[in-house]
């Protein structure tokens, strides 16, 4: 592509796909977050677990 040829279609095509792309990305960001969220609240149930039996070693029934 080179800039001499645009045209005011090509330019318009090229915003339109830029917001599109836009939206795209908007949309991952949303999902990373959201998984991100999880394994934060995964992590700290691991962490209360693992809390726990390190508390009960050496402990007999």
């Amino acid at each position: 592509m080179t800039a001499g040829s645009s045209t005011v279609a090509s330019i318009r095509e090229g915003a339109r796909a830029a917001n599109e792309l836009l939206g795209h990305v908007s949309e991952l960001v949303s999902g990373v977050k959201e998984h991100a969220g999880k394994v934060t609240t995964l992590a700290v149930q691991i962490e209360d677990r693992d809390r726990r039996a390190a508390g009960s070693l050496g402990r007999t029934s």
